[in-house]
């Protein structure tokens, strides 16, 4: 399903430019660019289409597009945060409402800082998420599914999301029937090219000892070309010993490649660097 008219907040330079598409490649390449400089502080972002998870339920939509967030709340259930095609987006001191969906595509939420909601997110583009906190209401999938693409395509965009000095929890506010505990897979690719990172992060026991999953049955390998990696994972869920072979346990010196001016291929003009939560 392709719902990005839902999104509570929707940054693109057109409509087809906002469309997410489905399968591993997503709706058809635009040749556009939109804001390059889009910033929101101390807003509460919510999509109310329903108190459960009823399909995508977007609450941003951020494609074609540069955007930052500080001390944000999102709040939604299925497919909560999108970072769309050729978009980069940073969020930081913020929480995320969601959960990750049952069915075949899983999305990366939301977060925010210091507080217990979980997040469900899932992109095209690159996505830093910095002193956040993801706070599952459910687990069915896992907490990011990604895709990737070459760099003709996208000149410049690492593609990928980064969760970085964060948290992974139960919310608070979820369903007291909802069984969480080694239920959420940290990702999985939504093709084959997908990069998801996990730096500093706090992880309760709601996380898969695994840590990662295929996309689907029809999908049933996560192929090399995937790049799933984790950095001093902590907490209940932070033990990597029983992780998939695949996954990266990154070196301290792998672990310096990947920062906020590393990702972004410079000091990004966009992001403000003198926020202070």
């Amino acid at each position: 399903m392709d719902d990005a008219q839902s999104a509570v907040l929707l940054v693109a330079p057109s409509f087809n430019a906002s469309l997410i598409g489905a399968g591993p490649t997503g709706a058809p390449l635009q040749p556009l660019f939109g804001n390059v400089d889009f910033k929101a502080y101390n807003i509460d972002f919510e999509n109310r289409a329903a108190n459960f998870s009823i399909s995508q339920a977007l609450v941003t939509d951020i494609s074609y597009a540069n955007a930052s967030f500080y001390g944000c709340a999102f709040a939604s259930y299925q497919d909560t945060w999108y970072t769309g095609r050729n978009a980069s987006t940073y969020v930081v001191d913020s929480i995320i409402y969601g959960q990750t969906d049952c069915e075949p595509a899983l999305r990366l939420l939301s977060a925010i800082f210091f507080i217990n909601k979980f997040a469900d997110l899932f992109g095209f583009g690159t996505a830093w998420f910095e002193k956040v906190t993801l706070a599952n209401r459910a687990c069915g999938g896992g907490i990011v599914a990604w895709k990737g693409t070459n760099l003709t395509d996208a000149p410049g965009n690492r593609y990928g999301a980064y969760i970085s000095n964060s948290r992974i929890i139960r919310s608070p506010y979820a369903n007291a029937t909802a069984v969480t505990d080694g239920k959420c897979f940290l990702g999985r690719p939504w093709n084959d090219l997908a990069t998801t990172v996990y730096l500093h992060t706090f992880m309760d026991d709601s996380v898969e000892p695994v840590g990662w999953t295929p996309f689907d049955s029809a999908r049933p390998v996560i192929m090399n070309t995937t790049f799933y990696a984790e950095y001093h994972s902590y907490g209940p869920g932070g033990n990597t010993s029983a992780r998939i072979p695949l996954e990266h346990v990154l070196t301290d010196e792998e672990a310096r490649a990947f920062t906020v001016d590393k990702l972004f291929l410079g000091r990004p003009e966009w992001i403000d660097h003198e926020y202070v939560s």
